[in-house]
């Protein structure tokens, strides 16, 4: 779905309008995933149980009270941020091989 928004920018307003709002090197956001994605995994590991077991404990916060909060939802934003860094990779490559990505100077007399 965040993959989707931000093609909507690019195809809306162009290439460089949405550059310049969304100014984030997509393969360190890719590469921050993998990172959360492969932490939870070895977490599990350093608890002695197998790879990626999720374990899950109940948080109180003042405003929003009592809920659960599990392991697989760190597991789940890794995955979230790699895919959306791919997706990111994508449009802006494609963008630049169709020359949309940036604007051409316009030559007087044509």
């Amino acid at each position: 779905m965040t993959g989707t928004a931000m093609l909507l920018q690019y195809v809306a307003y162009g290439g460089a309008w949405a550059r310049e709002r969304l100014p984030w090197n997509y393969t360190n956001v890719i590469a921050a995933g993998l990172l959360i994605a492969t932490g939870t995994g070895l977490a599990s590991w350093a608890f002695g149980t197998p790879f990626l077991t999720s374990t899950f404990g109940y948080v109180t916060w003042p405003v929003v009270g009592k809920f659960e909060l599990a392991s697989a939802m760190a597991f789940d934003l890794g995955i979230y941020l790699a895919v959306v860094g791919v997706v990111m990779v994508i449009i802006s490559r494609l963008g630049g091989l169709s020359g949309s990505a940036t604007v051409a100077p316009q030559r007087e007399g044509r």
